[in-house]
């Protein structure tokens, strides 16, 4: 945004406007070191957590989101924090029409608690969770495949090619995976398993998860290593807003 704005003879357009997911951090020093790039927008707390798993519990890891111990119960705290952020962004009123996605984590190959590769703290893979949520919603979704990662998992699936990661047996590796589980049955809160979120996926199809491009662009844009062909395919699509 800084380097737009440095060009001569170019108009002024409005900022990045950055959802902060609770429990991230949000505070005055935040706001003014980026106020300049990006408007920062608060998703407050879910009320929910302050009856399960209780006040207290939120309170402390609001106070320290990035805990190297964390429990069952942060673990679910940043869960709910980050799908409430994520479902504010398929709301109708939320100004987005499509979606841009790329890599994302989605846990090491075959390692479990204690490994030194750090798994994704939520209750899914977050790139999976944004993709599957925006389908739901029919939200248009670019898939770049370039960078791997959750991205290229969500593309196999569409394609054809199942994945063991996109299972409970591979995810329920990451640390206190059963003991999360088990809190959202105590906490009345929906469990959203990778079975109907694959099923989800391949009803879409490649052409309904992305109506913007063909389905030949959609391919394309899934496999491109060209920068260059990447960006024009995305700008295309963009391009056909409202028409």
């Amino acid at each position: 945004m800084r380097t737009h704005h440095d060009l001569p003879g170019i108009e002024y357009f409005e900022r990045i406007v950055n959802r902060v997911g609770w429990p991230l951090p949000y505070n005055q020093q935040l706001i003014a070191q980026y106020h300049q790039v990006a408007t920062l927008e608060c998703i407050p707390r879910p009320d929910d957590l302050d009856g399960c798993p209780g006040r207290a519990i939120a309170d402390a890891v609001e106070a320290n989101p990035f805990a190297t111990d964390a429990t069952p119960a942060h673990r679910y705290c940043w869960a709910r924090g980050m799908t409430r952020m994520r479902e504010s962004l398929v709301t109708a009123d939320s100004g987005i029409a499509a979606r841009i996605v790329l890599g994302g984590k989605f846990g090491p190959p075959a390692q479990g608690p204690g490994s030194a590769e750090p798994w994704y703290r939520g209750r899914i893979p977050g790139v999976l969770e944004e993709v599957a949520l925006a389908a739901q919603a029919g939200q248009p979704v670019f898939l770049v495949g370039a960078f791997g990662g959750a991205t290229a998992l969500v593309i196999d699936l569409l394609e054809g090619r199942d994945r063991p990661e996109a299972t409970w047996d591979f995810q329920r590796r990451a640390p206190h995976s059963d003991a999360l589980r088990a809190l959202y049955t105590r906490c009345n809160q929906p469990w959203w398993d990778y079975p109907e979120i694959v099923a989800l996926l391949r009803a879409k199809g490649v052409a309904g998860i992305n109506p913007l491009l063909t389905e030949d662009e959609n391919r394309e844009l899934f496999h491109i290593r060209c920068i260059r062909r990447l960006v024009e395919l995305i700008l295309t699509g963009l391009g056909r807003l409202g028409t």
